[in-house]
């Protein structure tokens, strides 16, 4: 990192006193929406108990629904299915990184030395990035 200069410090100091606000709002919410996140998923939970217990599919405004949602599935197992390779090279899907692992143990007996390689091949052509703002660990009351 470069040296920075008395103006750059200065241009800085400007910038960081003019974000305060926007920055402890950031962190405020992040914070918030983690325990609503949390919060929602113990009332879900709590309120899908009740209706089960009772046979309700109906609670107030509340109904319960069935939503599908994406199953892992191997790609041996998306062969086999789809038993026509032109079609299955042109299916997309996003890797599971910790399952891939899991299966890569379990079922070829692979220890951490044989799928590190494995996993830094598949990882150099699947993982993108993206810019977003992290919070610095133990500065989460502080701007």
């Amino acid at each position: 990192m470069m040296k920075m200069t008395v103006d750059d410090k200065t241009r800085y100091q400007v910038i960081l006193e003019s974000a305060r606000k926007d920055i402890d709002d950031f962190i405020d919410c992040q914070h918030k929406e983690e325990l609503y996140r949390n919060y929602k998923v113990v009332l879900e939970g709590t309120l899908l108990h009740k209706m089960r217990a009772n046979d309700l599919s109906k609670l107030g405004v509340l109904e319960r629904v069935y939503i599908p949602f994406p199953k892992p599935i191997s790609l041996g197992d998306l062969r086999g299915v789809l038993k026509d390779d032109t079609i299955l090279e042109r299916v997309v899907f996003t890797i599971d990184v910790g399952k891939t692992i899991q299966n890569l143990k379990n079922e070829l007996n692979l220890t951490d030395i044989g799928i590190e390689p494995i996993m830094k091949k598949i990882l150099l052509k699947t993982e993108g990035v993206k810019e977003t703002l992290s919070i610095e660990k133990g500065k989460e009351n502080k701007t």
